[in-house]
């Protein structure tokens, strides 16, 4: 099983990508999308909920440009929601410039960054080395509890 089956779970998910090299926001999308959406087809769940949902990811980057340190902010809610929000510095907006409901595409974006296939394995080393992080620090203000 790879990350991913982990990290589901009824509970909001936030995930921030840092781009490392600039990158056009239309090959960032269609990076993402294509990837999943062959999957999608060949196992009969492409949908037209799915297409309108991938359509409108598309244009929600058509025209964005992230030079080195901008980062793409998504937040998938237990419902199904994506929210999609933009970010040229370190600081994290207050709103999405765009809300997708489509759960099968708020969890196919988990997937891209952080599964057992993910796109970047600097990604899920980070996630890794942060998730052992927190639960070592819980494990030590538990073992602290029990003196």
């Amino acid at each position: 099983m790879g990350l991913f089956c982990s990290l589901v779970g009824t509970f909001e998910k936030f995930i921030k990508v840092t781009m490392r090299v600039p990158l056009p926001g239309q090959l960032y999308s269609q990076t993402v999308t294509g990837t999943f959406v062959e999957i999608w087809k060949s196992l009969g769940i492409y949908t037209d909920s799915e297409a309108k949902a991938v359509e409108k990811f598309l244009e929600v980057f058509k025209d964005e440009k992230f030079p080195r340190g901008a980062s793409i902010l998504f937040a998938l809610s237990p419902e199904g929601s994506l929210t999609i929000a933009f970010s040229k510095d370190d600081s994290i907006p207050e709103t999405g410039k765009a809300v997708i409901e489509n759960k099968l595409l708020a969890e196919a974006v988990l997937e891209f960054i952080i599964g057992t296939e993910a796109a970047s394995p600097r990604t899920r080393l980070s996630v890794a080395e942060r998730l052992s992080q927190l639960m070592n620090s819980d494990k030590v203000e538990e073992d602290a509890t029990k003196t």
